[in-house]
């Protein structure tokens, strides 16, 4: 049973690098979902901004110039919120594949590394004699 009161019973100095290396760890990520977070926030303004300009300007044809009617309305909206959710999605996806090949590029660099006890099966049952 390996616990982290053992780990620093062990060896002080791994425990406290174990720490480091946690602590940089949690400052990647936070500024990671930070830069995520002001990325959805600026995509967000972008298309709200997008959206209100062009309600504004095909309301004014509705109401104004009567060039287009309301049903012109609802289809710019609609298209405009058929338009967004999918780009909106992408960012996740985007983040979802980049971390599945970094946790994939780990997984195969730790198949790589030697083990350091290596166990034979022989050496197992090398006194097993079942008796009946």
């Amino acid at each position: 049973d390996l616990s982290k009161n053992n780990l620093r019973d062990i060896d002080p100095n791994a425990f406290r690098g174990l720490k480091k290396l946690r602590t940089i760890f949690q400052s990647v990520e936070w500024r990671s979902n930070a830069s995520l977070a002001l990325l959805n926030f600026l995509q967000n303004g972008t298309i709200g901004l997008g959206m209100t300009a062009g309600s504004i300007l095909v309301a004014y044809l509705v109401t104004v110039d009567h060039e287009l009617t309301v049903e012109d309305y609802v289809l710019f909206t609609t298209y405009i919120l058929q338009l967004y959710f999918p780009l909106n999605f992408f960012g996740t996806v985007y983040r979802t594949i980049q971390k599945s090949f970094i946790d994939m590029e780990n997984m195969f660099d730790l198949m790589n590394e030697e083990d350091d006890v290596s166990l034979s099966l022989y050496g197992i049952f090398d006194r097993f004699a079942p008796q009946y």
